[in-house]
């Protein structure tokens, strides 16, 4: 079973080194899966739509006990879903040369304001990841 990220889940983002999740996961490469990005400020938020998002590809491993935790970072409520604020669906992670993967990720299931797209669909790319920020990475 798998899981992909988009957002400050990755490596090198505070959230990922603050979450203890990193145990639970072993990197199975980048990839990218359909969908719109959208900035909306301190993270990302996907939704459905005509795109490409690039993220990375993670193997889960004792799922009972990562994917509640990862639920309770993305204020997803598999049982109250319009409570959630990312709901917790399936997707086809593209990877090149491969076939596609079926993973888990996390999808924005709020309101999107003024938020801006991202429209090269790569988070990281968006917010400068070589740059030192205390509120986003940590190098």
């Amino acid at each position: 079973m798998h899981i992909f990220f988009y957002g400050t889940l990755m490596r090198g983002f505070w959230l990922r080194h603050c979450s203890n999740i990193e145990s639970f996961l072993r990197f199975s490469g980048r990839g990218s899966v359909q969908g719109v990005l959208y900035d909306l400020g301190s993270y990302p938020g996907m939704i459905a739509g005509q795109g490409t998002v690039a993220g990375e590809l993670y193997e889960m491993l004792q799922i009972e006990l990562l994917l509640p935790q990862i639920d309770a970072i993305e204020g997803c409520y598999p049982n109250s879903p319009t409570e959630s604020t990312y709901l917790r669906r399936r997707v086809c992670v593209r990877r090149s040369g491969e076939i596609g993967v079926s993973a888990w990720t996390y999808i924005f299931n709020g309101t999107l304001g003024n938020a801006n797209r991202i429209l090269s669909g790569d988070y990281a790319a968006h917010v400068n990841y070589s740059r030192v920020d205390s509120r986003t990475f940590l190098r």
